[in-house]
C-alpha cells in the first residue's frame, strides 16, 4: 500500500512530458484512488476462431507444414493468449520432424489427441470395460496423470452433448464453431459418435466425471478413483427415468393395461425384502414404505443433483433402526466418499425425509452382492407361472416373488 500512496503523489502532479501505462492480470487488486486517474481498457482472450486462424498466417509466412488439427491443439491449450499459442507453434516446429501433426502436439503439450479421446468414448458406449482399462494405461504411460485425463475426457463428452443438443437447432453450425473448439471434420466425427448417446445420459456421465475429479485433486489416491469411475461407467447398466419404465408399462396389451392397478397390487403384497433387509419401523414410517418410494425419490434427486442419483442408481433400502436408515451400495469406496459429503448428505437426508414425512438420519454399507446376482437366485414362485404384467414388473424393479402362504 505505501508504494501505491507513492505512485499516487507522481499521478496527481504527473510531468508533461510522461506518460504512464500500467498493466495487470489482477485489476482487483489495484486501489480504487490509482483507478479512478486512469484510462482503463480491459483487454479479454482471443476466441478460438480467431486464434486459429491467426496462427495459420503465422505458419504460413514462416513456412510451418501444420494441420487444422494440430493447430487448434495448438490453440485449445493456449486458452486465448496469443503469445503462448505462438511458443508452442514456435516450439513444435522445432521439434516436429515434417509436418506438423496432432500426436506431435500432444505429445510437446502432454495432452490427449482427440482420437484417443473418441476410442474412450467409444469403449464406454459399448460397455467395454477391458478397452477402458486398456486406453488409461496407454496413457498412464505416456506421462499424463489423472486430473488431466479426467479433465480431456470432461471435455469430449461435453463436446458431444453440445453437438447432441444443438442437432436439430437451424444455426447448429454457428452455435457449434462457438462452443466447440474442433476442426469441421471432427465436428462430424463428434455428431456420429454422439447419436448413439441419449441426451439424459451423456449428462449423467458427466456429472459422474465431474464428480470424480473434484475426489482425484483431494485424494492421494487419484489413480484408483479414476480407475473406480471408468469402470462404473465400463459396466453401467442401462439407465431408465421413472417416466420411461410409465410408458413401458403403458405400452403393454390391453388386457394387461386394464388389470395393471391389480397386478401391481398384488406383486407389492407378494414382494418382500432380501434376506438381508431388516424390517423394522421407525416413527411413522416402515421399511417396506421406503422401499417402495425408492423409485421416486431418485427421480426427485436426479432433477436436483442428476451425479447423486447415478450414484445411487444401484443402491436400495436394507435396514431401518431407531430413526437410522442403512443403505446399501455396490463395492466402489468412491459412491460412499461422494455420497458421504455434507452437501451431499444434506441434500439426500432433506429430500427423503420429505417424501416420507418423516425424521431419518442415513448412513451407509456395502451389499455382499448386486442387483443382477440376486436376480439370478432361484425364487419360491416360477416368474412364469405369474401374468405377463407381473413378469414385466419383476424385470423393471428387479424384484423376487414370494408365494406367501394365505390365511382363512
Amino acid at each position: 500500500m505505501e508504494a501505491f500512496n507513492a505512485l499516487l503523489k507522481t499521478l496527481e502532479e504527473p510531468p508533461a512530458h510522461v506518460k504512464f501505462i500500467f498493466a495487470t492480470t489482477v485489476a482487483s487488486k489495484i486501489p480504487g484512488t490509482i483507478l479512478s486517474r486512469c484510462q482503463r481498457f480491459d483487454f479479454r482472450r482471443m476466441d478460438m476462431t480467431t486464434l486459429v486462424a491467426t496462427l495459420k498466417k503465422l505458419a504460413q509466412a514462416e513456412r510451418i507444414e501444420i494441420s487444422e488439427a494440430a493447430l487448434f491443439s495448438i490453440a485449445r491449450a493456449a486458452d486465448g493468449s496469443l503469445r503462448d499459442a505462438e511458443v508452442a507453434l514456435e516450439q513444435a516446429s522445432s521439434f516436429a520432424k515434417g509436418k506438423i501433426e496432432e500426436d506431435d502436439v500432444a505429445e510437446l503439450l502432454g495432452s490427449v489427441e482427440s482420437e484417443a479421446l473418441f476410442a474412450w468414448g467409444q469403449a464406454i458406449l459399448e460397455r467395454n470395460a477391458t478397452q477402458t482399462l486398456q486406453l488409461l494405461l496407454a496413457q498412464l504411460d505416456q506421462g499424463r496423470d489423472a486430473p488431466q485425463l479426467l479433465m480431456s475426457l470432461l471435455r469430449h463428452f461435453r463436446n458431444l452433448l453440445i453437438v447432441s443438443s444443438t442437432a436439430a437447432s437451424s444455426s447448429k453450425g454457428e452455435l457449434r464453431s462457438q462452443l466447440v473448439d474442433e476442426p469441421e471434420e471432427r465436428l462430424i466425427e463428434l455428431e456420429k459418435q454422439a447419436q448413439s448417446f441419449s441426451e439424459q445420459e451423456l449428462l449423467l456421465i458427466l456429472q459422474m466425471l465431474n464428480g470424480a475429479y473434484d475426489l482425484v485433486r483431494r485424494s492421494p489416491m487419484g489413480r484408483l478413483v479414476l480407475e473406480m469411475v471408468l469402470l462404473k461407467l465400463a459396466t453401467r447398466e442401462q439407465w431408465q427415468s421413472l417416466e420411461q419404465i410409465s410408458r413401458r408399462l403403458e405400452a403393454m396389451q390391453d388386457p394387461a393395461r386394464v388389470h395393471v392397478s391389480e397386478a401391481s397390487e398384488q406383486a407389492a403384497a407378494t414382494v418382500e425384502p432380501s434376506s438381508d433387509v431388516i424390517t423394522s419401523e421407525g416413527e411413522g414410517v416402515r421399511l417396506e414404505a421406503i422401499v417402495s418410494l425408492w423409485p421416486e425419490f431418485l427421480e426427485k434427486l436426479g432433477q436436483q443433483k442428476m451425479s447423486l442419483s447415478a450414484y445411487l442408481a444401484d443402491s436400495r433400502p436394507v435396514a431401518l433402526k431407531e430413526n437410522v436408515l442403512t443403505v446399501g451400495l455396490p463395492s466402489f469406496s468412491l459412491h460412499q466418499e461422494v455420497l458421504s459429503h455434507s452437501d451431499n448428505r444434506k441434500l439426500i437426508t432433506n429430500l427423503l425425509n420429505s417424501l416420507c414425512q418423516s425424521h431419518l438420519t442415513i448412513t451407509y454399507t456395502t451389499l455382499t452382492e448386486s442387483p443382477s446376482e440376486q436376480l439370478s437366485k432361484p425364487s419360491t414362485t416360477t416368474p412364469a407361472a405369474a401374468p405377463t404384467v407381473v413378469q414385466d414388473i419383476v424385470k423393471m424393479f428387479n424384484a423376487t416373488l414370494i408365494d406367501r402362504p394365505r390365511t382363512a
